[in-house]
């Protein structure tokens, strides 16, 4: 047992949890870390930078992940680019260099292979490869595929290093979520090792879901949207950060007495964002889309859509609303 250095701590200052993401776009990220031995990434840029990696992961609205290189999808789900990255030297070294090296060599790969489960020294230098016995040789011969597949100028895996970047946004409207996560791999300090540090940050796409509201107050749940509306119903969506939409749609149908959708910011009382009047569509299952402008909150809040025709019952169904940038 070794002591002697401390795990970095690592947070996004930006995006934060439950942020949006609109496919095909840019996605900006700000990192901060903070280490007791390296010190924090405020007051030491240029150590830091190189060090940082940021990753994003994408899902669809039928849970599925993107799609993925198999090795490369195995190595960000282990801690591989913890020590590693594609073009530098981190702790292990280049990527790049590893495929190199071993480019037409038979008999390397399964070499490889054992020395990723069992554990290496003094093949790249002096700091030893920890063993990964929990995974399986099918496994690592997939990592290792990968690795040894690399060519100069390919580009990082889908990561992005530094402090302070952006990441690319796929260009598929049916994506629903997104994860992005950052590691900082600190210096070590002698004899102790290098450690990592991880953060991570889920993402929403501007399309919410009616039916998947943090609170329903006398709407129901019909499956895929929320219907069974009556006047003074309502639904709560918790801390969104509008402050770059400029718009929203409703995707609404009513064969009963139609009415108004209202959002307002922090309550059912709050200031008031946007109204839509929604006409009965002649049938429960017609679906329309209807868009108004929306004054935008300053800050992060609570966001409510209430169902306003007094009196009334039946009102609509309200499958979604999306929150459209500027």
């Amino acid at each position: 047992l070794i002591v002697g250095n401390s795990a970095p701590e690592v947070r996004f200052v930006e995006p934060r949890d439950g942020d949006f993401f609109t496919p095909g776009k840019p996605l900006h990220y700000k990192i901060f870390v903070k280490d007791a031995e390296d010190g924090n990434s405020f007051d030491y840029e240029e150590t830091f930078e190189p060090r940082t990696f940021v990753n994003a992961t994408w899902g669809k609205g039928d849970g599925k992940l993107e799609a993925s290189e198999p090795g490369l999808a195995l190595m960000k789900q282990n801690d591989c680019f913890n020590c590693h990255a594609v073009e530098q030297k981190i702790v292990g070294p280049p990527l790049i260099e590893v495929a190199k090296k071993y480019h037409g060599q038979t008999d390397a790969l399964e070499a490889s292979v054992q020395r990723v489960l069992k554990g290496s020294s003094k093949v790249w230098g002096d700091v030893p490869m920890l063993p990964h016995e929990a995974l399986n040789p099918d496994q690592v011969r997939m990592m290792v595929r990968w690795v040894y597949g690399l060519k100069p100028g390919q580009g990082t895996g889908g990561l992005q290093r530094g402090l302070l970047g952006e990441v690319k946004v796929p260009n598929d409207q049916k994506l629903r979520s997104g994860v992005l996560e950052a590691t900082y791999t600190d210096l070590g300090r002698a004899p102790a090792g290098s450690l990592s540090g991880k953060a991570s940050v889920k993402l929403r796409s501007r399309r919410l879901e009616a039916e998947l509201a943090d609170e329903k107050k006398g709407a129901k749940v019909l499956g895929s949207f929320l219907g069974g509306i009556d006047h003074g119903n309502y639904a709560r969506f918790n801390q969104l950060n509008l402050t770059d939409s400029a718009s929203v749609t409703f995707h609404v149908s009513s064969a009963g007495q139609g009415g108004k959708i209202e959002l307002h910011s922090g309550s059912v009382s709050g200031p008031l964002l946007a109204t839509v009047e929604v006409q009965p569509t002649g049938s429960w299952d017609k679906w329309k889309d209807l868009t108004v402008p929306m004054q935008a909150p300053t800050n992060r809040a609570d966001i409510y859509a209430l169902f306003v025709n007094p009196g009334k019952g039946g009102l609509m169904n309200l499958d979604w609303l999306q929150f459209n940038p500027r």
